[in-house]
């Protein structure tokens, strides 16, 4: 029986210390997000890029709400468009839209704002846009970029790709938007 108390006891620490994170996250967000604002605003990209990066508040998307998500993700597209890594802002955007947004119901303005950025960037490889290293491109994003195919946009270098799709499972998986 004191195996069972033991592992109890376990749990409720694990579970005491992901609250008490999650918690620090949301007071870290709360606290950076107007910094980074500021930052952008002031156009120090650079600097609003070093912040998203040691900040986990900021950094570590896929646990924020999709609104707070998404302020993260125009800021830090911003902040890369500045530092002139169009490239990264593309597929960061597209990580974005096709982790927060069923296939097909992307914003209109988001969409929009990632096909411009697609367009100025150039050719991209197909491998930039393999979030998952083994899997190869995710079922969602490959739809983002046949939708950026058909409304006129040139493909990525390799596309489909030579992995080829496929199911992408996530221990947390995000929360999805639906209109």
């Amino acid at each position: 029986m004191d195996w069972f108390l033991y592992a109890l006891i376990g749990v409720g620490a694990l579970v005491v210390r992901s609250r008490v994170r999650a918690a620090q996250r949301r007071r870290q967000f709360k606290r950076y997000l107007p910094v980074m604002q500021g930052l952008v605003a002031e156009k120090r990209y650079q600097r609003a890029l070093d912040l998203l990066e040691r900040t986990p508040g900021l950094r570590r998307q896929y646990k924020l709400s999709p609104e707070q998500a998404l302020q993260v993700a125009e800021l830090e597209t911003e902040a890369l468009v500045g530092v002139g890594r169009i490239a990264d802002a593309v597929t960061q955007l597209a990580g974005h839209l096709s982790a927060r947004f069923v296939t097909g119901q992307w914003p209109a303005d988001k969409l929009q704002h990632w096909l411009t950025l697609y367009r100025r960037a150039g050719p991209i490889p197909v491998e930039a846009f393999y979030f998952c290293e083994v899997c190869g491109l995710h079922p969602e994003t490959e739809a983002l970029l046949q939708h950026a195919i058909d409304s006129g946009c040139e493909p990525p270098t390799g596309f489909p790709g030579t992995h080829g799709s496929a199911v992408v499972v996530h221990l947390s998986s995000p929360r999805k938007v639906e209109d």
